[in-house]
């Protein structure tokens, strides 16, 4: 599969590396002079290198290109920021519609396209940019209707929920996105502790994943995010859950996989929700976090 636009396909595999070439990191810290700067952290020393200035209302998504020192950035402000980690301001920005949502954004594996996602009205629309000619616009974009999404969800889950549950569970909030190793799917998180796994080339829905918990479906949308990734291999998805549990699911996409959209495997050892999932794709471990830390091999790799 390629996707044709003015400059690449997608599918050129670059080197990936998903940090800068220090253990120096870029998040968002509000404080009162500086409530939506971007700050630059030095792991060595726990000293902030750099402030990162532009955005005019809360930082929500970020993604750190694998292919360079680069970096994006969504906003409550509406707006899409490109950065490099040697500049103070943005090198480039995007602003949306101001009837949209706080943009989602998120990196493919070859650092050469990112995707910016946000809704608007009775959909969500995922926009693909070229992240060299972004500012030509987005090379594809894909509107994905909340009523598609609810025909998904009562055609996948084999539940009991009626059809006003569904319906709100398709206007869910998006709250987090990633693409697979491969570039082929995307994973986005919602606060109603559904994710959704999204053909990153035709923009359609190839599969949900649930059942966390016992807790973990919330139609008013009032979960806190949990964040999901894929592993390494791009086999499986895995997600933290309300009930202190690591969730891991088959990414498989085929037919006969596609109502598979429980858990087939959950790790326990945590002592409180764990919202916060990360995989380190050169070293085969992924790290859960809830009130503390932990360090895991990557299931279906090495152990």
């Amino acid at each position: 599969r390629h996707r044709h636009h003015h400059h690449h396909g997608r599918r050129h595999h670059g080197h990936r590396r998903n940090h800068p070439h220090h253990p120096r990191h870029p998040h968002s810290v509000p404080n009162s002079d500086t409530a939506h700067d971007i700050r630059y952290l030095s792991l060595y020393d726990n000293t902030y290198l750099r402030l990162f200035h532009g955005h005019t209302e809360e930082v929500i998504s970020m993604a750190m290109c694998p292919a360079d020192d680069t970096f994006v950035t969504g906003s409550k402000d509406r707006s899409v920021r490109l950065w490099n980690l040697n500049a103070r301001r943005s090198t480039g920005i995007l602003q949306f519609p101001l009837t949209s949502g706080a943009p989602i954004v998120a990196y493919d594996p070859t650092g050469k396209v990112f995707a910016a996602t946000y809704q608007s009205g009775n959909a969500n629309h995922i926009k693909l940019y070229d992240a060299r000619n972004f500012d030509t616009g987005p090379f594809e974009t894909f509107p994905l209707g909340h009523a598609e999404v609810a025909d998904f969800l009562a055609a996948h889950m084999n539940t009991t929920l009626a059809s006003e549950q569904t319906q709100a569970l398709a206007r869910a909030a998006w709250t987090g996105m990633r693409f697979s190793p491969d570039g082929n799917e995307m994973i986005i998180t919602t606060n109603a502790g559904i994710i959704l796994m999204i053909d990153a080339f035709e923009g359609g829905l190839v599969k949900v994943l649930s059942g966390h918990g016992k807790d973990d479906i919330d139609t008013k949308g009032d979960m806190p995010p949990l964040q999901a990734c894929f592993t390494p291999d791009g086999k499986s998805v895995m997600s933290g859950s309300m009930d202190a549990d690591v969730c891991i699911w088959d990414a498989n996409t085929s037919q006969d996989q596609k109502q598979d959209w429980q858990p087939t495997k959950r790790l326990g050892g945590h002592v409180g929700p764990v919202k916060c999932v990360a995989v380190s794709p050169k070293f085969e471990l992924f790290a859960s976090a809830c009130h503390n830390v932990a360090l895991w091999t990557v299931p279906g790799e090495s152990s």
